[in-house]
């Protein structure tokens, strides 16, 4: 698919007619010509939102003493959720100011996608992935060896192979390549990978009897990657309200609900709702209170012992 085989609205467009009633809406704020004003603020907002549950989880992480595997699962999860705000905020730049990214000299054809589109798109595959490596990493730490391997191996081979795809459909102007398949072929499976581990996940913590709040974190999270999936099926019908709000502004919003539900099943994580057995340092204490205990009885039990006869 090339330029020449678009809809419509997508050809020979210039940066004199990207916007108008039956192209793009526009709205100009300071001599600045901004496109799709929606799609660009709700970009920025869920942008925003991952970047403040990543500074929280990062700071959670950093406060916390223990370095069991809910906590490395929470340095991942911050992490994932910095590189999903980086993302955003690249794909609201690239919508918002499309007439100065996608078009070059006022008579020259505006490009399908930029350089900063596909920066969005490699970051979210990174991002994603990193989420799976959370859960591969619990296994792994956990004596899942399989499991985390097999988990593992899923984002270390998508995410090299979808950047090869995007720098070959870029450099060939295969639109194909650069959005439709990039993100079915890849996006889409790593997001379903991570439902399923989650699921999983909440699986085995009711199995072995975990505390309900090990269950609660996988459920929230579990919310969160429903809503996200949610996000992702809006854009097949492209339903849009109307043009100023469109079928993206819809998933954007529905994303932005999905953030609050990932933090704080990350955030359960990192405070022991992960249902983890605890670190060496939890197992010292516990082990050093049971023997003051056991001693104090021992001597109590000396001390009656020693006055019973007396009192007899």
């Amino acid at each position: 698919m090339s330029i020449a085989e678009l809809p419509c609205e997508y050809c020979n467009r210039t940066s004199s007619t990207y916007c108008g009633p039956e192209a793009t809406a526009c709205v100009t704020w300071g001599g600045t010509i901004i496109a799709e004003p929606a799609t660009m603020l709700t970009d920025f907002a869920v942008a925003a939102a991952c970047f403040v549950a990543s500074v929280l989880l990062s700071r959670q992480w950093r406060a916390s003493k223990r370095r069991g595997d809910a906590q490395l699962c929470t340095a991942l999860w911050s992490l994932g959720l910095g590189l999903l705000a980086l993302s955003f905020a690249a794909a609201g730049a690239e919508h918002g100011f499309a007439v100065y990214t996608l078009c070059g000299k006022p008579q020259e054809t505006c490009a399908f996608t930029s350089p900063l589109w596909l920066v969005s798109m490699t970051l979210a595959v990174v991002a994603v992935g990193t989420l799976v490596l959370a859960y591969a990493a619990r296994d792994y730490r956990q004596g899942n060896f399989r499991a985390a391997q097999a988990s593992a191996a899923v984002p270390l081979v998508v995410t090299p192979s979808y950047a090869v795809v995007l720098a070959a459909g870029y450099a060939n102007e295969s639109l194909l390549l650069q959005s439709f398949l990039a993100m079915v072929g890849f996006l889409v499976p790593l997001v379903l990978l991570l439902v399923g581990l989650c699921c999983r996940a909440t699986a085995a913590a009711k199995a072995s009897g975990g505390d309900a709040a090990a269950v609660a974190s996988q459920r929230s999270v579990a919310r969160g990657l429903g809503l996200v999936v949610l996000a992702q099926l809006w854009q097949v019908p492209k339903v849009s309200p109307s043009r100023w709000f469109t079928a993206n502004d819809v998933s954007h919003t529905i994303f932005f609900l999905a953030v609050p539900f990932l933090y704080s099943g990350a955030a359960a994580m990192r405070d022991g709702g992960a249902g983890e057995a605890g670190s060496e340092e939890d197992h010292g204490a516990i082990k050093s209170a049971v023997t003051r205990r056991h001693v104090g009885a021992t001597q109590g039990e000396t001390e009656l012992t020693s006055a019973g006869p007396q009192g007899r």
